[in-house]
């Protein structure tokens, strides 16, 4: 669920920010509790400036993690203010308060609220604080899967914005296609809505991508799908490349390696790149391909791309190149050849002066050591990147993780080999099977067998049933358990 709106920061707020960021969450409680109890005693338990503690003591609550006293002060607060707040402020505190209770994991009493408060507003007075309202319903009901309040919800959202084709009308229309997926497959996501002038489907395509992070990646797949054919309609080359994009970004989260690759490919070999731009697409077809475990045609396709830059450098590309390259290498084993591109790819970082990169490499040279055994070595290199790297650098995770095994004494699993299967199983079955069924596949080992897990965003129907497991037997017989030959 999207965050809440955040609060404008009260002198008491920006005093118990402080107070939280030195350490004393307790002190930061403290005052605002002291707050609230002498604005009752000045003018008793409805006045405004209770009204005003109150709500400042919920955020500091929510800050430090007190989420079930925090929303008994929102809705305390939420049950004075509506005396004598104005509408839109008044309802912009029940917006953050439902926000809040979807935070929290409670999405049905988020609804509750919500839909109740919105009943008392003047009807047609405030149509666009209706419609910021049944947004965040159709997304809360969405999110229950309670489709057919949701898709009344979106298209009570879109009546409200009427002829004002403003952002927030795109952001609704994003959601309002991911809901009409979510209920058949075949729907089009946009037909009934026309749109006339090329500025129109830009601020579509800007709601739909921007959809990602939070939504069902089937579903939004299907919509960009539909949002492709449409900028390939009216001839809008800008909005094609960037919609490609994240459709390719889209399948990569689904494991549909190879509809990723036929896409990436196609952008790489379509007419007018230029000369790097078609160096960097080949840079991400290797990484499709890698992701697949196709390890011998990533290979050739980074190579092509070294090729290429030895006509014309690129400091950045020339890094990103031998940097991916030899994080392939290392995977396939190829150790010797993977440390002469780390090294070279670290030479391109200095020549930069990007400390960052240079503790990337570090970070993947002391994974690598600890696949050749070289432990201490590998330790060091760690050490220096978890040190070096922000938290929620990728490489900084891979780094900690490996530390963290060898803290443990347990063994690096990048070459075991049950692991391995489970990752080739899953990449083939994941890849080969039909679109817009599967999220993510879970596979376990009871020591015999995996267990199969899927998270289907739809139910199979039994032809498709029958394809799955045809895929699972003909995948676990391509990549037999070590200790059995493929019959």
């Amino acid at each position: 669920m999207e965050s809440a709106t955040s609060p404008e920061l009260s002198p008491t707020l920006k005093e118990a920010i402080a107070l939280i960021e030195s350490g004393q969450a307790n002190s930061a409680l403290a005052n605002c509790r002291s707050r609230v109890l002498t604005a009752v005693q000045a003018g008793g338990e409805k006045s405004r400036d209770v009204y005003n503690q109150r709500r400042d003591l919920a955020w500091v609550l929510w800050w430090t993690g007190n989420q079930s006293e925090s929303l008994q002060e929102f809705k305390q607060a939420i049950e004075i203010g509506q005396a004598f707040l104005p509408i839109p402020v008044f309802f912009n505190s029940v917006v953050q308060y439902s926000l809040l209770l979807a935070q929290a994991g409670d999405l049905a009493n988020a609804a509750k609220e919500l839909e109740s408060r919105l009943g008392a507003l003047p009807v047609g007075q405030h149509l666009l604080l209706e419609a910021q309202a049944k947004f965040i319903l159709a997304k809360l009901y969405l999110y229950q899967a309670n489709l057919d309040q949701s898709r009344f919800m979106i298209d009570q959202a879109l009546a409200c914005h009427g002829s004002q084709r403003s952002k927030d009308f795109f952001t609704s229309l994003a959601l309002r296609a991911e809901i009409r997926k979510a209920i058949s497959q075949g729907n089009d996501s946009f037909a009934d809505f026309p749109l006339d002038k090329p500025e129109e489907l830009d601020l579509l395509a800007t709601a739909v991508l921007s959809r990602l992070p939070e939504s069902d990646p089937v579903f939004l797949a299907d919509v960009i799908e539909d949002l492709l054919n449409l900028c390939l309609a009216r001839k809008c080359e800008d909005l094609v490349w960037r919609v490609q994009s994240e459709k390719a970004n889209v399948l990569g989260v689904l494991g549909r390696h190879k509809d990723r690759i036929s896409l990436v490919r196609e952008m790489r070999d379509s007419k007018g790149l230029s000369y790097f731009g078609w160096i960097e697409l080949t840079l991400g077809l290797a990484l499709c391909l890698a992701e697949s475990l196709d390890y011998p045609t990533a290979l050739k396709e980074y190579q092509n791309a070294l090729q290429a830059l030895n006509q014309e450098h690129s400091s950045r590309l020339c890094f990103q190149a031998r940097f991916q390259c030899a994080l392939l290498l290392d995977q396939m084993g190829k150790f010797t050849e993977a440390v002469s591109l780390f090294q070279q790819a670290a030479n391109d970082a200095y020549g930069e002066n990007d400390l960052l990169s240079v503790l990337r490499v570090r970070g993947a040279m002391g994974v690598l050591r600890i696949h050749q055994n070289r432990v201490d070595e590998g330790l060091a290199d760690l050490r220096q990147a978890i040190e070096g790297l922000p938290p929620e650098d990728p490489y900084s995770l891979q780094a900690r993780n490996h530390w963290e095994l060898l803290q443990e004494k347990k063994r690096c699993l990048c070459f075991d080999s049950v692991a391995q299967r489970a990752i080739a199983i899953r990449a083939r079955v994941l890849s080969e099977m039909a679109g817009g069924l599967a999220r993510s596949l879970n596979m376990t080992w009871d020591g015999e067998h995996f267990q199969y897990q899927f998270d289907f965003a739809r139910t199979p129907s039994p032809q498709q049933e029958q394809r799955i497991q045809e895929l699972i037997q003909k995948a676990e017989f391509d990549f037999p358990n070590e200790n059995q030959s493929p019959r």
